[in-house]
């Protein structure tokens, strides 16, 4: 038995040989498909992806696959150009915080991916993840991998646009440019005049 992602739906096949093979072999399972391959990523034994939407969806084989976009990123999702979708990828990375779903997506506003979505599995939390060059322009992406081997660590390491490799989340800058902080709150009144 194998199962297979098309662009709008799941699908299983039932066939050991040929043999097996006839009008029922392939069986549609699901009507959720994926916008870009690349965005497939497994975390503890789930698979992630970017369905229409778009929506990032968790399966583990049994049952639908779960929509997780949920809280401020899938406002950022629906804002997204969908003319750069074939942009996006995805990779697993474990970090000391958990295991991470991150996500590169091309923001509203940009034609390249210079937003990073991180998805901690164990806390259910989106966190979104911009990267900037001294200059503060934003940096743009097109690969990513987590070191294997030769070390206790697994690293997460960032292929810029023009093809530089640098380590994410290292020390207290990102490439040698500060990194900025950004946050919010609901919503209150403080009845005067408040500090962040």
């Amino acid at each position: 038995v194998a199962t297979f992602i098309t662009r709008r739906n799941i699908y299983v096949v039932n066939a050991a040989s040929q043999l097996d093979w006839g009008p029922l072999a392939v069986q549609k399972l699901y009507n959720v498909g994926c916008i870009s391959g690349d965005t497939v990523a497994e975390v503890n034994g789930a698979l992630y992806w970017v369905a229409d939407g778009p929506r990032v969806v968790r399966w583990d084989g049994s049952g639908p696959p779960q929509d997780i976009s949920h809280q401020r990123v899938s406002v950022r999702l629906n804002a997204a150009p969908t003319a750069n979708w074939n942009l996006w990828f995805a990779r697993y990375h474990a970090k000391r915080e958990g295991a991470y779903y991150c996500l590169y997506m091309v923001p509203s506003g940009a034609t390249t991916p210079t937003m990073r979505l991180d998805y901690n599995v164990s806390r259910d939390a989106w966190e979104p993840v911009v990267y900037y060059t001294s200059g503060g322009t934003a940096i743009a992406f097109r690969g990513a991998s987590v070191r294997a081997g030769g070390s206790d660590v697994s690293e997460l390491y960032q292929v810029n646009a023009a093809g530089d490799i640098f380590q994410a989340e290292s020390g207290l800058t990102d490439n040698s440019a500060g990194i900025r902080i950004r946050f919010a709150t609901k919503k209150f009144s403080v009845g005067g005049i408040a500090l962040a």
